[in-house]
């Protein structure tokens, strides 16, 4: 059981660096000489946005699969804890949206 739990949590916790790695956040964090300071500024706001979404999913899915047994509760867990995850993407979705 406690495998079962530490690999779920390991895969959350993997899926918080990817959707940070999709929605570009980690790579604009580089130091590019074309950016303005408030460019960059962003930028970093939103890469650590990113780390803190998938630091909470992984502390949610760690907690709940710690305190509770039934399987419905620990799927229910474990989507917050996919829509937490995906916080930063959904704001850049929304962003280049009002964009266009």
């Amino acid at each position: 059981m406690t495998v079962k739990i530490c690999l779920v949590v390991l895969v959350i916790w993997v899926l918080g660096l990817t959707v940070a790695f999709i929605s570009g956040m980690i790579s604009d964090v580089r130091a590019d000489k074309t950016s303005s300071p408030e460019e960059k500024k962003e930028k970093i706001k939103r890469f650590c946005l990113s780390l803190l979404c998938s630091l909470a999913g992984y502390l949610l899915v760690h907690i709940g699969s710690k305190y509770t047994n039934g399987f419905w509760f620990d799927l229910f867990v474990l989507c917050i804890a996919a829509v937490i995850l995906l916080i930063p993407l959904i704001i850049e979705i929304v962003k280049k949206h009002k964009r266009t």
